[in-house]
């Protein structure tokens, strides 16, 4: 008797749950998925929802992406300031892999100064090239690492550690200020394996893997909550607003940089998959491993 009963709440929420889909008309935000588990106490959020609408919140990647870029633009402009936004950009260039090594206490070469300096050089002299590419994109100017670094050729590897010590500890204070109370799925595709430290994921998988049709991939893959650290991505970080005219949203891809030292190692579950493709009358086969955090 318990199990036909069991069986017959779970109709009565997925006819719930279906009717909430049909009513759906515009966003994540608006919509809301209903619990349902296989123990019996679980289902009294089920059979208290026409009075609570106690429901989780629900992201479709087709139906929801282009409002989550704005949502969650809107949060970053919301918390953080010109100094963060500056220090998180550093961290979408190729300073990042420095960036960790301060994270770690790692010594850090004198290569990447020397390639920056050599940018220098090159962006002093081909400046007006620099600031028409500056506003193919939107009107307002992209940010500059090279003037946020305060680079210049007398620049040394000691005060170049300084600099990066204070963008990691802006880093590290932004993440604590973003809160995003939706759970969305994030990726890091990468042909190694996930490391500690700061990384680049992204919210469409597809940006990444679409080109790719054999070999071997690995995806790792978290769910977004208020105990991992993320920074989204967005217009905000790459383009500077002086003049209040930036559209809102994630224009330069769905890139989340995440805190891999929030993740619990030890919760990551393997499960390998293979995606075929008929591309020129030729079958490819791309082994896809996935990773997959949960708490």
């Amino acid at each position: 008797e318990s199990k036909i009963e069991l069986i017959n709440k779970k109709i009565e929420n997925a006819k719930l749950y279906i009717k909430e889909i049909d009513n759906h008309k515009k966003s994540i935000f608006e919509f809301w998925k209903f619990t349902s588990k296989n123990e019996p106490n679980s289902l009294v959020e089920g059979q208290a929802i026409k009075n609570e609408k106690k429901i989780n919140k629900y992201f479709n990647i087709e139906k929801d992406l282009e409002e989550i870029k704005t949502k969650l633009d809107e949060i970053v402009r919301d918390n953080l300031t010109r100094e963060e936004l500056d220090s998180v950009f550093i961290a979408t260039t190729d300073i990042l892999e420095d960036i960790n090594k301060i994270y770690y206490n790692e010594m850090l070469g004198e290569d990447t100064l020397n390639d920056l300096k050599h940018e220098l050089e090159e962006y002093k002299a081909n400046f007006t090239l620099y600031l028409g590419e500056s506003k193919t994109m939107h009107r307002e100017t992209k940010r500059n690492k090279l003037t946020i670094l305060h680079i210049d050729n007398s620049t040394t590897i000691d005060t170049y550690k300084k600099q990066l010590d204070e963008i990691l500890d802006n880093i590290n204070n932004a993440i604590q200020k973003i809160k995003i109370n939706i759970e969305i799925p994030l990726y890091f595709i990468t042909k190694k394996t996930l490391t500690n430290g700061l990384q680049p994921f992204v919210i469409n998988p597809y940006e990444i893997i679409k080109n790719k049709k054999d070999g071997s991939i690995n995806i790792y893959k978290v769910i977004t909550n208020n105990n991992i650290g993320v920074i989204p991505l967005t217009n905000i970080i790459y383009f500077n607003n002086i003049n209040k005219t930036l559209p809102v949203g994630m224009d330069s891809g769905t890139k989340v940089l995440v805190d891999t030292n929030s993740l619990d190692f030890k919760k990551i579950v393997k499960e390998d998959n293979n995606i075929l493709t008929f591309v020129d009358n030729k079958i490819h086969v791309l082994k896809v491993n996935i990773y997959s955090y949960s708490e």
